[in-house]
């Protein structure tokens, strides 16, 4: 299963699968977003500044959110599990 490395905003679509998202060293306004699968590896954000948005993750998300700096978390994390 192949790893989700952008573009961003965006993210993963239902009906999608991949194994993690990936957000490094990148800046960008809007969201990331899960509402397909994401197995073990989860939503990674290291080295990156979010503008605006979040991360919106209403799919599947076997590997959690993981983020490497409190400004990314403060623009807001919401996991709506299905």
């Amino acid at each position: 299963m192949p790893e989700y490395n952008g573009p961003f905003p965006g993210g993963v679509a239902a009906g999608s699968a991949f194994s993690a998202v990936n957000v490094h060293h990148t800046t960008f306004s809007g969201n990331v977003t899960n509402s397909g699968t994401i197995s073990g590896g989860g939503i990674v954000v290291t080295s990156s500044t979010f503008l605006s948005g979040g991360i919106i993750d209403s799919g599947i998300d076997s590997g959690g959110i993981k983020v490497d700096r409190w400004d990314v978390a403060a623009r807001g994390i919401h996991d709506r599990m299905s």
